[in-house]
């Protein structure tokens, strides 16, 4: 159901790299948009247990983040971690699996076998494979364009998260100028697989993009990545995304697009994450669509989900709506 970037070059041999020692901003800004959201709608605290849920947890990156980020901030607080991968992508890097259960359990202090019940893998066309109401997070890093089935997403989203729980995905839509797995401009717009093959190969012959820090083949370097977009890319725009949530019954929000773009300033400058905390939700009618339309053509955009919590079968007074 959610194919994840390869985020190996074909022209590379071994695994994936291995993970960085500093979270990247965008493992941050999910979790911290994620605890706002929470804390807003439980009265200025963090619920407990808080049950987090990573859609497509790869090598583990954010999960281990969370036991981390929500730790030294909330020692007191239960955090129950899970997440999924499906079998098509975890298989295209040797060892994802077995390498995130093992970095996980021992984290959280376990033998390496404790982490499969935790991290589950599915078939690309299957559900999320956890309970109705079992989750007050659920999250994700750069895995929305990645989704063949988007509505069967949002469907399962809507199923596991429990009252008054929150979704928070960070991913690039359709309009943003640079294709973030190439590095390139707008080759993730080509209609067609020559298109997108010369796109990428011209391009990658002036320089710009990761062919240039990859090096080998041009040819075949253009020909795989071609070949990846139509397998693997399902960029989206906004405005489809936001109505394909609202038909599964979930309210839709972009949001908090600029904190994490303070945070990659912040970043870029040496200066480290700011601690704001907790996100304003920024209620401007003019601000926020326009860091939202900034973000989206930048990289990438916040999304919020979260169930409908008033009774919409009649209007505020007992009146039914016109």
């Amino acid at each position: 159901m959610l194919p994840l970037a390869v985020t190996t070059s074909p022209h590379r041999s071994g695994g994936p790299e291995p993970p960085s020692a500093v979270p990247k901003v965008s493992v941050g800004h999910v979790l911290a948009a994620g605890a706002s959201e929470l804390v807003a709608r439980h009265g200025g605290q963090l619920p407990s247990p808080v049950r987090l849920l990573d859609v497509g947890f790869g090598e583990g990156d954010l999960l281990l983040t969370a036991h981390e980020w929500f730790r030294a901030r909330w020692p007191d607080v239960e955090l129950n971690l899970a997440g999924y991968e499906v079998s098509e992508q975890a298989g295209t890097i040797e060892g994802r699996v077995e390498q995130a259960r093992a970095r996980l359990a021992v984290a959280l202090g376990g033998a390496p076998a404790d982490g499969s019940e935790r991290l589950r893998v599915v078939g690309e066309s299957d559900g999320i494979p956890f309970e109705s109401g079992s989750f007050d997070l659920v999250v994700s890093n750069q895995v929305i364009e990645h989704v063949r089935d988007l509505d069967l997403l949002f469907r399962e989203v809507a199923r596991v998260l429990a009252p008054g729980g929150v979704s928070i995905h960070f991913f690039p839509a359709r309009e943003t100028w640079i294709e973030c797995h190439v590095g390139l401009p707008l080759v993730h717009r080509c209609r067609d697989w020559d298109s997108a093959r010369a796109a990428i190969r011209e391009l990658s012959r002036l320089g710009l993009g990761r062919w240039r820090r990859d090096g080998g083949d041009l040819d075949a370097f253009s020909r795989w990545w071609a070949d990846f977009f139509v397998r693997y890319a399902h960029y989206r725009p906004g405005r489809e995304i936001l109505a394909r949530a609202r038909a599964c019954g979930l309210r839709a929000s972009f949001r908090y697009d600029g904190y994490a773009y303070r945070d990659k300033l912040r970043r870029l400058l040496g200066r480290g994450p700011s601690r704001a905390f907790p996100y304003r939700r920024g209620r401007s009618w003019f601000w926020r669509p326009l860091l939202h339309a900034l973000s989206r053509r930048l990289g990438s955009t916040t999304l919020v989900l979260a169930h409908l919590e008033e009774d919409v079968e009649a209007a505020p007074g007992g009146q039914a709506p016109a």
